[in-house]
This record gives structure tokens, sequence and C-alpha cells, in this order.
């Protein structure tokens, strides 16, 4: 091959190297802050479940392993680690009494807060559906 071609092929790598992380990141950002938002982080209750790298999505953006989450009687607490971080995500602390109950599932549950869908690991989710009828 031509020394040309390989300098197209070197500049369209170096482009894409550039562009996706910002791809990444605008997604991110668009899935995720209406959520952090409009929810600011809160410290949990001292006696809060919390575990380390679990992962969520929100919508269609999955971020598995981004977040460290606490659960105790007010609210939900996602705080992003630092993979997390590094994506531009930021902590939230949601109330329960802002999180619509939409799917329990097996492993997974599915609910809706500040208009966004959100599933994430099952036992951080139960309280979200206490008035379901679930426990």
């Amino acid at each position: 091959m031509s020394t040309s071609v390989w300098i197209v092929i070197a500049i369209v790598i170096v482009l894409d190297l550039l562009f996706m992380p910002v791809v990444v990141r605008l997604m991110v950002a668009q899935a995720w802050n209406p959520i952090a938002e409009a929810h600011p982080r809160a410290a949990p209750a001292p006696d809060a479940l919390t575990r380390r790298r679990q992962g969520i999505s929100v919508g269609l953006v999955n971020l598995g392993m981004c977040f460290t989450i606490s659960v105790d009687e007010h609210a939900l607490h996602l705080v992003p680690n630092a993979l997390g971080r590094l994506l531009g995500l930021r902590p939230a602390s949601v109330p329960w009494d802002a999180i619509e109950a939409k799917k329990r599932g097996r492993f997974f549950s599915r609910v809706r807060i500040a208009g966004r869908d959100l599933s994430a690991p099952r036992w951080c989710l139960d309280l979200a559906f206490v008035d379901e009828g679930g426990s």
C-alpha cells in the first residue's frame, strides 16, 4: 500500500479515538444528568445497605459497575465510582416518593425517575415496590 493510504488510515483512527469519548460522555450525560440534577446527593443513613460496583441502565445507556448504591428508609443513593466519574456521572439521592415503580424482576427491576426509565439490581429497588404489594 502507498504512503497516502496509511496516512488516511492513521487520520481515521486518530479522529475515532478523539471523537468516540466525546460521543460516549454526551450520551451518558443526556441519560443521567436529569436524575442527578433533580435529586442532589444526600448522605445515606449510617445503617444504610451499601454495595459497590453495581450496574444500572438509564434508558438505552448501560452503566455497568459504575456505581456504589446505598439504600436507606429515605432514599436510593447512587454514587459513581472512578469509572463513572470519568464518564461524567454525578451522585444522586432519590427519595422513595420520587420513584415510580414499573416492573419488579427476578434479578433487576425497572423504575421511572425524573422522566427516565432506570433498571437496577432488585435488592436496591425493593422499597419502591412496597406500595404495590411487594416487600
